[in-house]
């Protein structure tokens, strides 16, 4: 398993899902301060619903990010320590 490339994968992921939940969340906020009601009840209730798995999908993005990289950053701490070992 190649670490560095999933961990540039979930980041990415993370930023691109993170665009997209700022974006849907200013259009909500505006629809409710201005009374605009874009969507009809049903379609409301839907869109919660992508904003809520696009927040769970956002959050396993970060935890798998930190993971790795706290798995790389023991792995390269290992080595230093494993350098440094006198023989």
């Amino acid at each position: 398993m190649n670490r560095r490339k999933l961990e540039a994968t979930t980041t990415y992921l993370a930023v691109i899902d993170l665009g997209v939940l700022i974006l849907i969340s200013i259009v909500g906020v505006a629809d409710g301060l201005f009374n605009w009601d874009i969507l009809p009840p049903l379609l409301d209730k839907i869109a919660v619903l992508v904003i809520a798995s696009l927040s769970i999908v956002l959050g396993g993005c970060v935890l798998v990010s930190i993971m790795i990289n706290i798995s790389v950053i023991a792995d390269k701490l290992s080595q230093l320590v494993d350098r440094e070992k006198p023989e």
